[in-house]
């Protein structure tokens, strides 16, 4: 089973008995038996019955509607009473400051161990020689975050291991210049999809994280923030070299996503609906606002609709692909479903200092 992507801009969802029934305008209409899907998600001007949600919520399918750029707009989600006694335990792991910060250190650490695994393997696929400072920097951050005093201090290794992890991980990538990571709006085109990378693979934590019955909004690493799903932030960033960058990598690489896939003029279609008063992107392509000290008028690249679109189509091939590259029998979705279920075993159990991020094979 898969996610159900609707983007093409006026598609009305329907049901007829256990189908979903898509009806795209000017196009032929489809029948997809709902065996087959396990989510839907709707992007930008496009519609679903009520018919069709009740049947979706009936069958504990998730809903998720986002803006034509996929900023996330909102979730149907299944009644959590489930999770009271799970919730809990996290919350107590939340007020226990000596738990948190030993789970946030192995988070960092995991995390800084599947970059440097990222840049290995893709030096060894172009058959060029590996760049052993980089790779023995990034090994020694690692060590030091598991070794960390604070939270502060974790902050400030993380950071300092992801740019020395960027700058190696673009210059594989000469097709597109690179400055550092930016966001809030991203600048160029390799930061646009990065920022759009990591925000599909939260919503989706975020959605499985609700479903398990966790609170997704408290987290161990990200503070508490309003908007932010700090849980799902904490459950992605070791997954987050493993599904996005490499999947950026493999695109780029490929010529699948190229520089025509970007443009600074203003798209056929607005960013946001009109009846969605106060929306606006934040980390995502689109008609962001300049931010971050960049003068007023400056124009921003963004993704055109195809190039949103193949990669949409990559990401959820990605999420799916079986294969033992990656390390996983079943791929990258049931890993992240694994992590979640491990994750609530372990605070069940009382013993989160057991729950072990996902780490890639080097």
């Amino acid at each position: 089973m898969a996610t159900l992507v609707v983007h093409t801009q006026g598609t009305l969802v329907g049901a007829r008995s256990r189908h979903l029934h898509l009806s795209p305008p000017g196009g032929k209409d489809l029948d997809l038996p709902l065996t087959t899907v396990d989510r839907l998600h709707l992007y930008g001007r496009c519609q679903v019955t009520t018919g069709a949600l009740g049947l979706l919520a009936r069958s504990g399918k998730d809903v998720a509607w986002f803006t034509r750029r996929g900023r996330l707009v909102a979730r149907l989600a299944n009644d959590p009473h489930h999770g009271v006694a799970l919730r809990r335990a996290q919350y107590r792991l939340a007020d226990d400051p000596a738990a948190s910060l030993d789970l946030a250190r192995r988070i960092v650490a995991t995390k800084i161990l599947n970059q440097r695994a990222v840049l290995l393997r893709a030096w060894r696929q172009r058959q060029v020689a590996a760049d052993d400072p980089t790779l023995a920097a990034l090994e020694l951050a690692s060590i030091k975050a598991l070794e960390a005093a604070d939270a502060d201090l974790l902050r400030g290794l993380e950071g300092a291991a992801a740019a020395r992890y960027f700058t190696a991980w673009a210059a594989l990538l000469p097709q597109f210049p690179w400055t550092g990571r930016n966001r809030r709006p991203p600048r160029d085109p390799l930061n646009i999809l990065l920022s759009l990378g990591y925000t599909l693979l939260t919503n989706e934590c975020q959605s499985q994280a609700e479903a398990a019955g966790l609170d997704p909004w408290l987290g161990v690493l990200h503070g508490l923030r309003p908007g932010r799903a700090a849980l799902a932030l904490d459950l992605v960033e070791a997954l987050r070299p493993v599904v996005v960058d490499r999947l950026i990598l493999d695109l780029v690489t490929h010529g699948r996503i190229a520089t025509d896939h970007f443009t600074t003029l203003p798209d056929s279609e607005p960013e946001d609906d009109p009846d969605e008063p106060g929306a606006t992107p934040d980390d995502l392509p689109g008609n962001a606002p300049p931010a971050d000290g960049l003068p007023p008028g400056t124009s921003l690249p963004r993704l055109t609709t195809d190039g949103f679109r193949k990669f949409l189509a990559a990401y959820e091939r990605r999420m799916a692909h079986r294969a033992p590259d990656h390390d996983l029998a079943d791929g990258l979705r049931p890993a992240l479903e694994s992590q979640i279920r491990d994750l609530c075993r372990n605070l069940r159990d009382g013993t989160p200092g057991a729950w072990t991020p996902y780490r890639l094979r080097t």
